[in-house]
């Protein structure tokens, strides 16, 4: 009988075993998409202010797209460099006048003319199962818009 009592115990110790290996990895998951939330929202903030950056320039020399992009992509270096990011091709940023035209001024329905500049990139997750349960990167994306102030329309 007491052979039979000191098996089960030495089976319960293997479970348990089993058991903390399997919810230490559920943990993991869990701790490494926290760990992701939170990168993205800090990216995402990165980005924001990029975006802005470029559009508060955009509205007074809209049709400058080399330096809106350079200002955009320099407006974080630390800790995310947006200039290295955008240098080898991981961020991408673009800006797209409202309506056709590079000034201030208004169009024939009234709305004025707009910049928008919008600053995309693809972060890497860091989750442990490597895109099996999870994709491996999620696309950010920024945006602003800001009224054209100058220069003045010539018609």
């Amino acid at each position: 009988m007491r052979y039979l009592a000191r098996n089960l115990e030495d089976h319960e110790k293997g479970q348990s075993l089993v058991e903390s290996a399997m919810m230490f990895t559920v943990f993991l998951l869990v701790l490494s998409g926290v760990v992701d939330l939170g990168r993205a929202f800090f990216t995402l903030v990165a980005l924001q202010e990029a975006a802005t950056e470029g559009a508060t320039y955009a509205a007074v020399h809209p049709s400058h797209t080399a330096v809106i992009r350079n200002i955009a992509s320099t407006s974080s270096t630390a800790p995310l460099n947006l200039k290295a990011l955008f240098d080898t091709g991981k961020l991408s940023i673009e800006s797209q006048v409202q309506n056709i035209y590079y000034c201030a001024g208004v169009d024939a329905s009234g709305n004025p003319h707009g910049i928008k500049v919008t600053v995309i990139y693809k972060l890497p997750l860091i989750n442990p199962f490597g895109g099996l349960l999870f994709p491996s990167e999620i696309e950010l994306k920024a945006t602003a818009t800001h009224t054209i102030l100058s220069p003045a329309c010539g018609f």
